[in-house]
């Protein structure tokens, strides 16, 4: 289903006419507080937060002087739990942004994200096959660009997709946990450093 808005976002990217400014492009890292929503047979639950990691790439292609878009690559360790079950995935995350400049250097960002799974351990297990291995969200956010080229972020993403392979949520369902389903939600706090300043 976020399939199609996302290859519509890439295709209006590769439209370079439509740009009013030339491309900037920058760096982020920052910090990631992420958790997993495991919903079954009606009920749903919340894990325990954990702290980890993110950072990439993004450029910022504006159409007029306050749309545009910020299409990215950027790693994120993402999961939940505790020390009685602790998950660990590794992502690189691809989300396409639609940003509006409603002020000077302040932005709200909103869109769609596909993320490649790289790694996931279970209590420090690999437990990679038990997970699907693409996963989509919807990313929403606030920017600040200062004209030294330093930027803000904040922003949370919300899982759209199961993170559990189909081989998992039948096991689950062989020992009666019927429609498991289990989604990454994530809050992404990053500073970053704008490398061109484009037009």
């Amino acid at each position: 289903m976020l399939k199609k808005p996302l290859l519509f976002a890439i295709l209006v990217l590769l439209g370079g006419g439509l740009f009013a400014q030339s491309p900037k492009f920058g760096i982020k890292a920052g910090l990631n507080i992420a958790n997993l929503k495991a919903t079954a047979g009606g009920a749903s639950a919340t894990s325990p937060d954990i702290y980890s990691f993110h950072g990439g790439f993004y450029a910022i292609m504006m159409t007029s002087e306050k749309f545009g878009f910020q299409p990215e690559f950027i790693y994120s360790g993402q999961g939940g739990g505790d020390d009685s079950g602790k998950f660990n995935m590794n992502y690189l995350n691809v989300p396409v942004m639609m940003r509006y400049d409603f002020a000077p250097g302040v932005n709200v960002q909103f869109g769609p994200q596909i993320g490649f799974l790289l790694s996931a351990t279970v209590n420090g297990q690999d437990a990679k096959s038990g997970f699907n291995s693409v996963d989509f969200g919807l990313g929403f956010g606030l920017g600040v660009d200062r004209p030294s080229g330093v930027t803000f972020g904040f922003r949370y993403v919300i899982g759209l997709s199961n993170t559990l392979s189909s081989a998992t949520t039948s096991a689950a369902s062989g020992l009666g946990i019927g429609g498991l389903t289990m989604t990454n939600q994530v809050i992404q706090l990053s500073i970053g450093m704008r490398l061109s300043k484009g037009e």
